[in-house]
């Protein structure tokens, strides 16, 4: 097995590789349109193995998944680009990876068959990149992390030593293919010659169809989308066919962990992060979690350091797209800090207490507290912003602001337009708050607890 679609085109032509809208292709009926990707990418100038990245909107579409099977079977690095940022995000991730090929990912029409464009040998699954992806860093700036392929098979073999694969798995994806969690979706089947089932972007009702219809075995999601399944009108449990739900990306109540069970949802949590291509811990397969834990992933290592969650295994990634001179990002021994605060208990189970940084999780989503204020203080009159996060079941987080205004008065429509015009949906505020001025801690920095204090009394509702 290896991360080649044309591989196993010809290894295991009648064995399913995408549903996309209704429609099942196996991996003959899907090589056209990879095909036609290879095409696209040769009239950019890109031949197999060019070192340089190739920015690719990744939206739910057969389209961009023929792009990422077609970069796979070249080497060529993908760097996968959320399909909720705005321009300007989207310009500061194509800047920090120059110099780059912007693709829109849209195919030509799909060669005949008397004339496919044959592709050379894959590369083999080494130290070679394989994506770029992208998660938000406690500046505001998006850190870039390389993933390699050996990276991504060394995650997919321990997922299926936990999970196993069965003859008809096939997975759900409904997590953004620029996170690390449905990018992974898409490794994972590749290797194993498996179906993926596209069945965002996300929403509760489309995915439950999209389980009963095109009997999906597997799930990948973040607690918020299992409290949207769960709160379906009429009440909704999955069919028989899904055995496994692997849930992460934030943190999962018990309370919630418990109410899925109960409803027929086979929820395992799971902890990981980018760097490590996804899950680097799960709960085993096969016997319901008592608590919302899990324990280390086969060749995975897990130690907390002083109650920081450090990490170390094949899966790791090579390093952050970064200047030259800076720092590894590696301890030595090659373990990795995740920024992680938690526990390792007697048993094995690794307990997560919470960022050691101030990042906010809301939906799964990774949002920099920095970087929403920034914004917030682009707007005219506004002198001073502290994002902060409220808890909550769903969500994780709720973001919301206290604010600091020139006058009397804030525009909020105006304000709302502003930042739905430069962030992305989860990282605009919904409740807000003024404040005369923001808590100053002794250094001259606002003091977050303090601000947080003031504010969570005056919030109101807001809706950018």
């Amino acid at each position: 097995m290896s991360l080649s679609f044309s591989r196993s085109a010809r290894e295991a032509p009648e064995r399913t590789a995408l549903v996309s809208d209704g429609i099942a292709y196996t991996f003959e009926e899907f090589l056209p349109f990879v095909n036609g990707a290879l095409h696209a990418l040769a009239a950019r100038g890109l031949r197999p193995g060019d070192a340089r990245p190739v920015a690719l909107l990744a939206s739910a579409r057969k389209e961009t998944i023929a792009f990422l099977y077609a970069l796979f079977d070249w080497g060529i690095p993908v760097v996968p680009l959320h399909d909720t940022l705005t321009e300007r995000e989207q310009g500061k991730i194509v800047d920090r990876c120059g110099p780059i090929v912007q693709i829109e990912g849209t195919l030509p029409e799909a060669p005949t068959e008397s004339a496919p464009f044959e592709p050379p040998e894959p590369p083999p699954d080494d130290g070679r990149p394989l994506a770029i992806l992208h998660t938000s860093g406690t500046g505001g700036k998006p850190k870039g992390v390389i993933l390699s392929r050996a990276a991504f098979a060394a995650s997919a073999a321990a997922n299926a030593e936990n999970l196993g694969w069965e003859k008809e798995d096939r997975w759900a994806l409904a997590l953004p293919l620029a996170h690390v969690g449905g990018f992974s979706i898409v490794t994972r089947c590749l290797l194993a010659r498996r179906a993926v089932v596209l069945a965002g972007p996300f929403a509760a009702d489309r995915l439950a169809r999209a389980i009963a219809k095109e009997r999906a075995t597997l799930l990948s999601a973040v607690p918020a989308m299992i409290r949207r399944l769960l709160d379906l009108e009429p009440r909704w449990s999955p069919p028989f066919c899904l055995r496994a739900v692997l849930v992460g990306g934030g943190p999962l109540s018990p309370a919630l962990l418990d109410e899925a069970w109960e409803r027929g949802i086979p929820a395992y949590p799971t902890y990981g992060l980018t760097e490590t291509c996804s899950q680097v811990a799960a709960w085993p397969y096969g016997t319901r979690p008592p608590r919302p834990v899990a324990r280390a992933l086969p060749e995975a290592e897990i130690r907390a350091a002083g109650e920081r969650i450090q990490v170390r295994g094949p899966m790791l990634f090579t390093s952050y797209v970064s200047a030259e001179g800076e720092a590894s990002p590696f301890l030595d021994g090659g373990w990795f800090d995740t920024g992680d605060l938690g526990a390792i208990d007697e048993a094995g189970c690794v307990h997560v207490f919470g960022r050691s940084d101030e990042m906010l999780v809301t939906g799964g989503e990774n949002v920099s507290p920095l970087e929403v204020e920034a914004e917030i203080e682009r707007f005219p009159g506004v002198r001073a912003a502290c994002v902060f996060g409220i808890p909550d079941e769903t969500w994780g987080d709720v973001l919301a602001a206290a604010i600091v205004v020139e006058g009397e008065g804030l525009d909020c429509p105006t304000l709302a337009a502003h930042l739905a015009a430069s962030l992305a949906p989860h990282k605009r505020p919904r409740r807000i708050a003024r404040l005369d001025r923001l808590p100053l801690s002794p250094t001259g920095k606002i003091d977050r607890e303090k601000a947080r204090s003031l504010a969570l009394p005056l919030l109101e509702p807001f809706r950018p």
